[in-house]
């Protein structure tokens, strides 16, 4: 009867090995050493063995014994490879890598080390093709998938970065990394009630890792803070402190950091100190470059709140100052020790804090080195184009502005269609393209003018055929044949605009007999279509400069059907009595306070007191919203009468706007309507104002019958509003002279 052979100490000593008995394997492969000192076999296992014990020289040497042993071993120089990576011998690695695909360019291993080679070196697109070819090789290793995975996401490929990392999961159900990772990749990719579920996830297969399950505690606390679901985001975050003081008092300093922007976020500013006071106290070597960068976020953050209007005419001789730069100097400083340290984006934060001091090339520098550090940030690309549009670099800062899709404080939820989007092309019937606002409604007004040239391509190839009557854009009487031959335009916007805009889409019909329109409020039921298009994408569709603005106004009338308040009484019975007209001067103060930057453009009605205060002018107050209700604080002989708090919609202030002879606004709604209308407009704006308004400019491409009047100073609204008083008074001579 046979017997079976008994294993050789080499057999012996691989089967320990893949049962992570090192110990046992260990002995196994000295034994093999023993009857053969130049197995590469068991040097390559002793190696393995050594690295996977943190036995970083004793690991190297046995790599090298290995790599004498058989040169033309593509495994012994993808090993050596793994070594010098070990030791942060990134060239000399790359080097090894390359000679052990030379040797077998199908082996996985060599071209997953290549590819980490890359990474290390943030070359991701150069990482990503290794790591693609690693998984392709070996299709069942989930580290290959969360390599490939996590290359994508530092790409902003986040759909791809998805899909490798669901892979990873099925492979192995309990890979945390690659659940926690999944989680902050559905995050970007506008999925976050997704995210929750990988969470949980990670956090249950992480219960014996310390740092993945505070890595994971931190980000649902992450995500429970951008919901504003702060008692949700307290608990994660407490948990996380608590995990990091038993067991990882390195991570402390990071959790501190998170705490300050949680207090933060709800202005909670002695405790967002506290915290980052906190946070450097558990980074006693000062190497977390977090940490300058949060304190640098806090300062312009206490900048901002000191900014907040004070109420001070009422009190004659009493006026609020404009405030130090000091803090957004210490801010600066401490966003350039970030830097130093290694942090990517704090030149972005660099570069919005010295924009707040007005030194814009300096700011655009800055930015355009965050991009440089870290290329696929979608907010240092915004950052950066929004510093260009407000240079007037158009070329760049349009394109760069299509960032806004991926970044998440702009569009949280990006929306998705199946339908391909438009490029710019004319369409052949019966296409049916959809565009769509988004953002604010001053940036719907601001950017509907760009319908007619929408209008314009569309229907570039085709001729409009002989003169006939406008359509309707809901004209029943089109045959299902007349519908064929013709283009049709959906516009979908936020319904305080669907009966501001109508009459410009109607118009589009006259001008475009080929094309029917319809106008939708967001939220109906949208009606099938083969295209669509964001608004505020035009621009860059038509590759707008400074010199080719669609500046034709008016663009907008008010709608001819009857509005709520018409032109209202106190219109007529401000005239009775007087031989000259009074003049009507319509004014807002105060923007939507959601708005993360209205304390800078917004103020109080008690700011335009010494306006009100000057004789013969009818004042009429524009303003929506709670802050109309402030007109109630002004004595009763200087109050504007209140002509918009009770509007139906935009159509209604049209109306209104219509029969001024001036509109004084803020950074409102109010100002683009005016602007839209044609009106007389005077914009008062911050020391600095949003990127449209451009830099040092009195006037603006987008409104030409408006003046713009800039504060000289942060927060100084006194002097703005002297400036503006003393041009009131001689608007009022010249319009005296005329009517005369």
């Amino acid at each position: 009867m046979a017997t079976a052979a008994l294993p050789t100490a080499l057999e012996t000593a691989r089967q320990h090995h893949a049962r992570n008995d090192l110990l046992h394997a260990a002995e196994a492969y000295r034994q093999t050493l023993q009857s053969d000192p130049r197995s590469q076999a068991a040097l390559l296992g002793l190696s393995l063995i050594a690295r996977q014990s943190n036995q970083l020289q004793p690991a190297f040497r046995m790599a090298q014994a290995a790599l004498a042993a058989g040169p033309g071993s593509a495994l012994a120089w993808s090993n050596y490879g793994d070594m010098l990576m070990a030791l942060h011998q990134i060239p000399q690695a790359q080097s090894a890598f390359r000679r052990a695909l030379m040797r077998d360019s199908e082996l996985a291993p060599a071209h997953y080390g290549l590819a980490n080679t890359f990474a290390l070196e943030d070359d991701f697109a150069a990482a990503l093709s290794s790591f693609q070819s690693a998984a392709k090789l070996a299709p069942n290793f989930p580290e290959f998938h969360f390599a490939q995975a996590f290359a994508h996401g530092k790409l902003g490929q986040h759909r791809e970065a998805i899909v490798a990392y669901r892979r990873a999961v099925t492979l192995r159900p309990g890979f945390a990394s690659a659940w926690l990772n999944l989680g902050v990749e559905l995050i970007a990719d506008g999925s976050d009630h997704l995210a929750v579920l990988c969470y949980h996830q990670a956090l249950a297969a992480a219960e014996k890792n310390t740092n993945t399950r505070i890595s994971t505690l931190l980000n649902l606390g992450h995500l429970q803070r951008s919901r504003r679901d702060y008692p949700e985001a307290c608990y994660r975050y407490q948990q996380a402190l608590t995990l990091a003081e038993s067991n990882c008092k390195a991570r402390l300093s990071e959790i501190h950091v998170a705490n300050t922007y949680f207090h933060l976020e709800q202005k909670q500013f002695a405790e967002a100190w506290q915290s980052l006071n906190a946070a450097e106290a558990a980074d006693p070597t000062g190497q977390n470059p977090e940490v300058p960068n949060a304190r640098g976020i806090l300062l312009l953050a206490d900048q901002a709140q000191s900014r907040v209007p004070q109420v001070s005419h009422l009190r004659p001789g009493i006026d609020a100052a404009p405030m130090s730069d000091s803090n957004v100097q210490a801010a600066i400083a401490a966003f350039q020790q970030a830097e130093s340290l290694g942090h990517k984006t704090a030149a972005s934060n660099r570069g919005n804090a010295l924009l707040q001091l007005g030194r814009c090339a300096e700011a655009l520098a800055a930015h355009q080195r965050a991009l440089q550090l870290d290329p696929h940030h979608p907010g240092v690309r915004y950052n950066l184009a929004l510093t260009q549009l407000r240079l007037g670099d158009f070329t760049r800062g349009w394109p760069n502005y299509e960032i806004r899709w991926q970044f998440r404080e702009v569009h949280p939820h990006p929306r998705r269609f199946h339908q391909p989007r438009w490029q710019g092309e004319p369409l052949t019937p019966p296409a049916t393209l959809l565009i769509y606002a988004e953002q604010g409604l001053g940036d719907t007004i601001q950017f509907a003018r760009y319908l007619t040239l929408v209008a314009e391509r569309l229907t570039t190839q085709h001729s409009p055929g002989a003169p006939h009557l406008a359509l309707e854009m809901w004209d029943s009487a089109d045959t299902p044949a007349d519908q064929a031959t013709r283009i049709h335009l959906v516009f979908e916007v936020q319904p305080p605009l669907v009966r501001l805009l109508t009459p410009l889409l109607r118009q589009l019909t006259v001008e475009h007999p080929n094309i029917t329109t319809e106008i939708l409020s967001h939220g109906a039921p949208l009606p099938d279509f083969t295209h669509h298009f964001p608004l505020m994408s035009l621009p860059a569709i038509f590759q707008t400069r400074l010199a080719t603005i669609p500046a034709r106004v008016p663009y907008l009338v008010p709608p001819l059907t009857e509005s709520r308040l018409g032109v209202p009484s106190f219109f007529l019975a401000a005239q009775e009595g007087r031989d000259k007209p009074t003049p009507r001067i319509g004014l807002a103060w105060a923007g939507n306070p959601k708005y993360r930057a209205d304390h800078d453009r917004s103020t109080q009605l008690e700011t335009f007191l010494p306006l009100l205060q000057l004789p013969n002018i009818h004042w009429i107050s524009l303003q929506k919203g709670e802050a109309s209700t402030q007109i109630a604080r002004i004595p009763p002989e200087f109050a504007p009468s209140d002509a918009c708090s009770r509007d139906c919609d935009l159509a209604d202030t049209a109306a209104v706007i219509a029969n001024l002879d001036l509109v004084i606004t803020t950074d409102t709604v109010v100002a683009h309507l005016a602007g839209a209308l044609g009106r007389p407009l005077w914009i008062l704006l911050p020391w600095q104002s949003d990127w449209r308004w451009m830099q040092d400019r009195l006037t603006t491409p987008w409104y030409p019958a408006a003046r713009l009047f800039r504060q000289s100073s942060a927060n100084n609204w006194s002097e703005l509003i002297q400036r503006v008083v003393a041009e009131t008074h001689r608007w009022q001579q010249t319009r005296q002279l005329t009517v005369l």
